[in-house]
C-alpha cells in the first residue's frame, strides 16, 4: 500500500516548514539556546503542532529523532494494588511521545511515573544533558494530573524538558501555563493550504484544477492534514481530476450538515426531538461531543450566509446571530467538559440555535 501523503511529505526540519514563519524563527533560536524552557504548543487540530515539534527536535538532536519505536507500557497505580494503567509510548533515543489522557482517571499516575523514569535515564546525546518528553492532549488531562504534572516538572527540570501539546489553552490550569513558554500554532490561511496541496500534486506529478482546490480547502476548515487526505482520496477515486470531481465528505459530517439545514428550516419542539435522536446516533458512533458542537456551529453559520432564506436580512442582524451562536457553542462546549451527559449540552446548543434563528426570521431584536 502506498504511504499516506500526510506522512510522506511531512516536513522533517524547520527549513521545510511552509507557514507560521514567526514560530519557525522562534524555534530556530530556541534550538540554539543553552537553557531550553518547558514549551506549550497550542492551536487548532491540523495546524501543524506535532510537525513543528518534530522539526524542532530534529534541529536539536538530528535525524535520530525520526527513528521511532512504539511500545505499550504498564504503570502500577500504587504499591499495595495490582491495578495498572496502560499507555502507548512512542520514543526515539532522544525523546518520548505520550498521550496520558487515554488512561482517563489514571492519567496522574502515568504523568508522574513517566517523568521520573525519563529523568533517571542517562541521555545519549553529549550536547544536551536532558531528555524531552512530549505530552499530547494536555488540555484533556484531569485537574489532578495537571497539578501533579506541575509539581513533577519542577522537581526534575535538570534532567527532563517537557513539550506540552493542546488545542484548547483555556483547559490548561494557570500554574502549568505559567511554567511554560507558550507557542501558538495558527491554522494555515486558505492560500497556505492551496500552496501545500499544489506542492504535493507536483511531487506526485498530476494537476489539480483550481476549483477542486477551493472545494478541498473549504471542506477542510483550516485543517491541513484533512486537506491533504482529501486530495489523496480524490486522486485514488479518479486518475484525472476535474473541477467536477467530488470532494469526499465523511458520513458524520454530512449528517451534521443535514441537521444544520433542518434547524434553519424548522424551529419546533418536534424538530428538536427528531434531531436529538440523530445526535444520539453520532455519539454512539464515537463522534466526540465537542466535535459535534464545533461542526454544527460551522454549518449553521454557513447557512446564515449562503441559504437563500436569509439573504433578505440585514447583514448586521446576521452577524449578531452568528456571534450569539458562537457564544452558546462555546458555553455548551465548556459545560460538556464538566458534565457527564453529553447529549444534554449538544441538545441545549441546538435549542438555543433554534431560538436565535426564529428571532432572526420574525425580526425580533437579538
Amino acid at each position: 500500500m502506498d504511504k499516506l501523503w500526510v506522512d510522506k511529505y511531512r516536513p522533517r526540519n524547520l527549513a521545510q516548514l511552509d507557514y507560521n514563519d514567526q514560530v519557525t524563527e522562534l524555534l530556530q533560536k530556541l534550538s540554539k539556546a543553552d537553557d531550553l524552557p518547558h514549551l506549550l504548543f497550542y492551536g487548532a487540530n491540523g495546524a501543524g503542532k506535532k510537525t513543528r515539534i518534530m522539526a524542532f527536535l530534529n534541529e536539536i538532536y538530528g535525524e535520530g529523532v525520526h527513528h521511532l519505536t512504539s511500545q505499550m507500557k504498564e504503570f502500577k497505580v500504587n504499591k499495595n494494588s495490582s491495578t495498572t494503567a496502560e499507555c502507548n509510548i512512542i520514543s526515539s533515543n532522544y525523546h518520548l511521545d505520550v498521550t496520558p489522557s487515554d488512561a482517563e482517571n489514571q492519567d496522574k499516575v502515568i504523568v508522574q511515573k513517566l517523568i521520573k523514569d525519563v529523568a533517571q535515564t542517562q541521555q545519549i546525546d553529549k550536547k544536551q544533558n536532558f531528555r524531552i518528553l512530549v505530552i499530547n492532549e494536555c488540555d484533556k488531562l484531569t485537574k489532578e494530573a495537571q497539578a501533579g504534572l506541575r509539581r513533577t516538572m519542577e522537581k526534575y527540570i535538570a534532567r527532563c524538558r517537557l513539550i506540552l501539546v493542546c488545542e484548547n489553552i483555556g483547559r490548561v490550569i494557570q500554574p502549568l501555563r505559567s511554567r511554560c513558554l507558550m507557542i501558538r500554532c495558527q491554522a494555515p490561511e486558505e492560500n497556505n493550504v492551496c500552496d501545500v496541496l499544489q506542492k504535493v500534486a507536483q511531487q506526485e506529478k498530476f494537476d489539480v484544477p483550481v476549483e477542486l482546490l477551493k472545494s478541498i480547502v473549504a471542506e477542510s476548515q483550516g485543517n491541513l492534514r484533512s486537506a491533504i487526505l482529501s486530495l489523496q482520496t480524490c486522486k485514488m477515486k479518479s486518475n484525472k481530476l476535474t473541477p467536477q470531481t467530488q470532494v469526499y465528505v465523511a458520513e458524520w459530517k454530512k449528517e451534521i450538515q443535514n441537521i444544520a439545514k433542518e434547524i434553519c428550516a424548522n424551529q419546533t419542539p418536534m424538530q428538536l426531538g427528531n434531531i436529538r435522536n440523530r445526535f444520539y446516533e453520532l455519539i454512539v458512533n464515537c463522534i466526540p461531543g465537542e466535535i459535534i458542537i464545533k461542526n454544527l456551529l460551522y454549518e449553521l453559520q454557513n447557512n446564515l450566509i449562503q441559504n437563500p432564506r436569509f439573504i433578505k436580512f440585514d447583514k448586521n442582524q446576521i452577524l449578531k446571530a452568528q456571534i450569539q451562536l458562537t457564544h452558546h457553542a462555546a458555553h455548551n462546549e465548556n459545560q460538556l467538559q464538566q458534565g457527564s451527559k453529553i447529549i444534554c449540552h449538544i441538545e441545549a446548543f441546538a435549542a438555543q440555535a433554534m431560538v436565535i434563528i426564529r428571532k432572526l426570521i420574525e425580526q425580533i431584536p437579538l
